[in-house]
């Protein structure tokens, strides 16, 4: 007897897209980022930077996004502006 396959569409749905954010996000925050803003799938991290005694902190900066594959994608944001 022959076994059909199924076949799984590459795309990947919003709700398992956004599980997938809230994932990624979870282990960011115990690592210490905190979340500047945030949508149904990407959002904008900040890590507080170290102290100085002279001029101000550096904050690093990043975007997360999670694509309509599922793949997560981290970028880093350019405090220069």
């Amino acid at each position: 007897m022959a076994e059909v396959l199924q076949s799984h569409s590459a795309e990947t749905t919003l709700a398992v897209r956004t599980q997938e954010l809230a994932r990624t996000l979870k282990g960011k925050l115990a690592q210490g980022y905190r979340i500047e803003s945030q949508n149904g799938t990407q959002a904008v991290l900040v890590m507080r930077g170290r102290k100085r005694w002279f001029g101000p902190s550096t904050d690093s900066r990043q975007a997360v996004s999670v694509d309509e594959f599922g793949a997560t994608k981290f970028e880093k944001i350019d405090a220069s502006g």
